[in-house]
C-alpha cells in the first residue's frame, strides 16, 4: 500500500509530540508499506510553497515531501500549500492519505484529498481546528471570541464533512458550547 502522512512537522527539524508520533509511526509502517510523509520547513530564503525531497535519516525508506512554509505561520488556509500538496499527491498516488496535522500547513489539504478520492485518516493530536494554538488558552475572552468560534464551528463541520463522507454535517463529532467555546457533549 502506498500511504502519505501529512504533518506540520517532522523530525529532526520539529520534534514535539505529533511529530515524533509521526515518525514512529512511519517508520513502522515502512517495513511493509510504501511511505510519502508531506510535511514543512521554514526557510526564509525560499519562496512558500516550493517542495524539496530527501529522506528520513532513521529510515531511509520513507520518502519526505518537504515544503516551505516560512511566511504561511499559523494559518488555516493557505493556496501555495495547496498547490505544492496537490503536485505532491498527484506524483505520489496514495492509496490512502493519514493526516496528523494541519497547522502550518492548510485546511485545503482534505479538500485536494477528496477532489483526488482519497481515503482519509485523520487523528485528532489536540484541539488546533477549533482553537488557533490548539491548547484553548484565552489571556482575555471576549464578544469577539464567540464570532471567531461560530466560524470555526463551520470550518470544522467543513472539515469533518470531508473527513467522514457526510455524517459530520448532521451529527458532527464535535459541539461548541455556551460561552467558553469548549466542545461539549
Amino acid at each position: 500500500m502506498r500511504i502519505l502522512k501529512i504533518i506540520h512537522g517532522y523530525p529532526p527539524r520539529y520534534n514535539a509530540g505529533s511529530e515524533v508520533y509521526s515518525r514512529t509511526l512511519c517508520a513502522g509502517l515502512s517495513r511493509r508499506h510504501e511511505v510519502h510523509v508531506f510535511t514543512r520547513e521554514e526557510n526564509p530564503f525560499v519562496a512558500d510553497g516550493v517542495v524539496r525531497e530527501e529522506h528520513d535519516l532513521l529510515s531511509p525508506e520513507v520518502k519526505l515531501h518537504i515544503v516551505n512554509a516560512a511566511q504561511v505561520g499559523i494559518n488555516y488556509q493557505s493556496r501555495r500549500i495547496n498547490r505544492a500538496f496537490a503536485q505532491v499527491a498527484g506524483d505520489v498516488k496514495p492509496d490512502v492519505a493519514h493526516i496528523g496535522h494541519l497547522n502550518h500547513l492548510s485546511l485545503g489539504i482534505v479538500d485536494e484529498l477528496a477532489t483526488l478520492d482519497i481515503p482519509i485518516v485523520f487523528t485528532l493530536h489536540d484541539f488546533w481546528l477549533m482553537c488557533l494554538r490548539g491548547q484553548f488558552i484565552q489571556i482575555a475572552p471576549s464578544e469577539k471570541g464567540k464570532f471567531f468560534l461560530l466560524a470555526m464551528d463551520r470550518i470544522i463541520k467543513n472539515v469533518l464533512t470531508v473527513v467522514c463522507g457526510g455524517l459530520a454535517a448532521e451529527n458532527p463529532p464535535i459541539r461548541m458550547t455556551g460561552d467558553n467555546g469548549l466542545p461539549g457533549a
